[in-house]
C-alpha cells in the first residue's frame, strides 16, 4: 500500500537521505521521538532550506562587499554533497521558478541587498544588474566535513561557508554558519525569531486591538490549552 519505495529509493528516498549510518537496515523502533526533537523550522529566509545558512553567510558579508561591488571576482560557496545540484543558474534567472530554486540567486541578493524576503524574487528585483553579475560568480566547492556532519544523526548540520575574493587578490573572512535558526541546536534563539515572525504577520491582517488578544492567548499555555476550539476560531476570524 501507498509509495513502495519511500524508504529505499536509492537516491531520495528515507534510508539514503536521513539513515546512511545503517547501510541498507533500517531500525525503525529505535528512532523513538527522534523526528519530533529534530524537527527543523523555517524560520527566516524563503529559501530552500539546504542554503538557509549560506543566506545567513551572505548577510554576514553584505556590509563588507558593498562599497566594492564591481570588484569582485568571485564568491565561493562551501557546502555539502548534493547541495550544487540544485543550483539552477549561474547566469540569468529569467523565471521566478528559477530564482526561487536557484543556489546562486539567494546568496547574491542577501550580499547585494542585506536581506532576503520573498518580494526579493520579484521580475523587477531580478533585473538589477549587479545582481546578475554576482550570480555569474558564485562558484561551488563541496567538503567533504560538510556532508559527514549532513548526515550524522546525532548532528543533522546543514553547513556553509562563504568567502568573497576581489580583482586585487584580498579577500573577505571566510564565514561559516553549520545550523541554521530554526535547527533544534538554535531552539531558544529561533523562539524568539518566531514569535516576532508570528507578531509581524498578525500585525498584517488583524488590527491592533484584536492583534493584542491573540498575542496574549498565545502568551498563556495553559489558556490556550484549555481553550476550546471553536472559541479560538472565533478569535482568529476576520469577522
Amino acid at each position: 500500500m501507498g509509495c513502495v519505495k519511500v524508504l529505499s529509493a536509492p537516491k531520495w528516498g528515507f534510508e539514503a537521505v536521513c539513515m546512511p549510518h545503517t547501510k541498507g537496515g533500517l531500525v525503525l523502533n529505535n528512532l523513538g521521538s527522534h523526528v519530533i526533537e529534530n524537527i527543523l523550522y523555517k524560520i527566516s529566509y524563503p529559501v530552500l532550506f539546504p542554503i538557509q545558512t549560506a543566506v545567513e553567510c551572505a548577510l554576514i558579508l553584505h556590509k563588507q562587499i558593498a562599497p566594492r561591488l564591481d570588484e569582485i571576482s568571485k564568491i565561493v560557496l562551501t557546502t555539502q554533497e548534493g547541495v550544487e545540484k540544485i543550483m539552477a543558474g549561474g547566469g540569468q534567472a529569467y523565471q521566478r521558478l528559477d530564482r526561487e530554486y536557484s543556489l546562486a540567486y539567494p546568496i547574491a541578493y542577501a550580499l547585494l541587498r542585506g536581506h532576503l524576503r520573498a518580494d526579493s524574487y520579484s521580475d523587477t528585483n531580478a533585473k538589477n544588474p549587479f545582481l546578475q553579475q554576482l550570480m555569474g560568480l558564485v562558484e561551488v566547492q563541496i567538503s567533504p566535513l560538510y556532508t559527514k556532519e549532513a548526515k550524522e544523526p546525532h548532528k543533522r548540520a546543514i553547513p556553509n561557508a562563504l568567502q568573497v575574493f576581489f580583482k586585487d587578490g584580498s579577500s573577505t573572512q571566510k564565514v561559516e554558519v553549520k545550523y541554521p535558526l530554526g535547527h533544534r541546536f538554535r531552539r531558544e534563539e529561533g523562539l524568539s525569531a518566531l514569535q516576532q515572525k508570528c507578531q509581524n504577520a498578525l500585525k498584517e491582517v488583524y488590527p491592533p486591538k484584536k492583534v493584542i488578544q491573540i498575542e496574549t492567548l498565545l502568551n498563556d499555555q495553559e489558556r490556550l490549552e484549555d481553550m476550546d476550539f471553536n472559541c479560538l476560531c472565533d478569535l482568529l476570524s476576520f469577522v
